[in-house]
């Protein structure tokens, strides 16, 4: 009989929880400071949702088991909003560009000035590109998060299906062709 998959030990779950906050921590910083040092909202998305294969790993099957249709749910649609937020904002972005340029009527498009002075750093100086960088950030981390999920649960359907295939007719050629064996001649 199979034992139903509980995942590791106590103490690999203790830590999972343990190390689950600074992962997060380091995937929003990463995604939030993208626009000052290597990184940006695919990055840390993609740290962020380590966080889920981790859990996987360590509490085994089980942890599917639990989740519901409004789990998966609730993940599509946080990924659906973080890429219509990026959309939105690629759109608004663009025409407050144009928009500045047509009331102004500057002849160069796309082209504003930065202010003279020492501003780097500052979280005004990036423009949309924070913000884009949280929406990224969280449709990434919902995408990868749901790609692991349904790895497994795909994963389990076909083990469960072999395994029925197996009880039906495949386990009676496999315990002929073992006691075949086993006594040294061959399987009928």
């Amino acid at each position: 009989m199979d034992k139903p998959d509980t995942g590791l030990s106590p103490v690999v779950k203790t830590i999972a929880y343990i190390v689950a906050v600074p992962i997060a921590t380091f995937g929003f910083y990463i995604a939030l400071h993208g626009h000052l040092t290597p990184g940006g909202g695919f990055a840390g998305g993609a740290i962020v949702a380590t966080i889920t294969a981790l859990f996987l790993v360590a509490f085994g099957r089980s942890i599917i088991k639990g989740l519901h249709a409004k789990a998966f749910s609730s993940l599509r649609t946080l990924k659906n909003i973080g890429i219509t937020a990026f959309g939105l904002l690629v759109l608004a972005s663009l025409s407050a560009t144009f928009l500045h340029r047509f009331l102004t009527s500057s002849t160069w498009f796309f082209q504003a000035s930065i202010p003279f002075g020492a501003n780097p750093g500052e979280l005004g100086t990036a423009g949309a590109i924070p913000i884009m960088n949280i929406f990224v950030g969280l449709e990434v981390t919902m995408g990868l998060s749901l790609a692991v999920i349904l790895l497994l649960v795909i994963g389990e359907e076909k083990e469960c299906l072999e395994n029925s295939k197996a009880r039906k007719g495949g386990q009676k050629k496999m315990s002929t062709l073992f006691t075949a064996t086993a006594k040294g001649g061959k399987a009928e």
